[in-house]
């Protein structure tokens, strides 16, 4: 998310259109494989997956993109978490963070931010132990997003660091 340049100082990311593709090529490669993997554990969200949804829909109720967007961000890695994978958690906690930048960036302004709706639909899947549910519900899940943003314009002038990074 940062580069940092010497004697410069450092710098938001500038990702390409190309970058952006690539990572959600690789998110749609690894996640529905997550999603299978907490399916078969029956993983159970309880309270906590309530908690951080209604965080989510109180971020998109106030129209607070930045939020909304890490807290999406978040229900991914709650979910690799339950799958119990530490290499795809890792693998998944950079393509989050890239693919947040991604978004702040490219998203059209006609998109929707990721809603709640399909955090609900592939925890139900996860925890009703159906993968094949839960791997396809994220497949859609990660097109739309990919399909919100403008990948043929000039990026967004980001935000400054301290805004993205929540400090």
């Amino acid at each position: 998310m940062v580069v940092i340049e010497k004697n410069r100082g450092a710098f938001i990311a500038r990702p390409t259109p190309k970058d952006a593709r690539e990572v959600f090529e690789a998110r749609t490669l690894i996640e529905p494989v997550i999603a299978r993997l907490a399916a078969a554990r029956r993983a159970a969200f309880g309270a906590e997956l309530a908690a951080h949804l209604a965080a989510e829909r109180a971020a998109l109720e106030r129209g607070d993109q930045r939020a909304a967007i890490r807290l999406s961000g978040e229900f991914h890695l709650l979910v690799a978490a339950k799958a119990d994978h530490r290499l795809y958690e890792g693998l998944l906690r950079e393509l989050v963070a890239r693919s947040s930048l991604i978004i702040l960036l490219y998203q059209s302004p006609r998109a929707r931010v990721c809603g709640t709706d399909h955090h609900e639909a592939i925890a139900a899947a996860i925890e009703a132990g159906d993968g094949d549910r839960a791997a396809d519900l994220m497949v859609h899940h990660l097109d739309e997003l990919e399909d919100g943003l403008d990948l043929i314009a000039e990026p967004l002038s980001p935000a400054p660091l301290s805004d993205i990074l929540g400090t």
